[in-house]
């Protein structure tokens, strides 16, 4: 009876080890697996850092851009707006001519008949 009751302490020892080590190695297995989450998490915070920096060099290239494009736009206005006025300056310049010419041709005809006829 002894021996039975001693068999039947070291099968339950036995079998309390067995499920002992294999908490401990569930235990180790769920480490492992928050350890790698972790991980993972750390890699999608830099992802997703990278990514907002990407974003950020995006939207400052586009600004560059689009003030280039407003820079070239104002420039090319100005010079319109230049040529325009030079255009509206010599038309004026010409209808001046005109007009002094139609004023001063009838008076001069008039020199020029009483000088030829002396």
């Amino acid at each position: 009876k002894l021996r039975q009751l001693e068999r039947k302490a070291r099968a339950d020892g036995e079998e309390a080890r067995r499920k002992q080590a294999a908490l401990v190695a569930q235990a180790a297995e769920k480490s492992r697996q928050a350890e790698a989450l972790r991980e993972e998490l750390r890699d999608l915070k830099t992802v997703k850092e990278l990514q907002e920096r990407r974003r950020a060099d995006q939207t400052r290239e586009r600004h560059k851009a689009l003030t280039a494009q407003i820079e070239e736009l104002t420039a090319t206005n100005a010079e319109l707006r230049r040529r325009m006025q030079l255009r509206e300056d010599r038309e004026f310049e010409r209808e001046a001519d005109v007009s002094i010419e139609s004023s001063v041709a009838p008076a001069w005809e008039e020199v020029v008949r009483a000088a030829s006829q002396g």
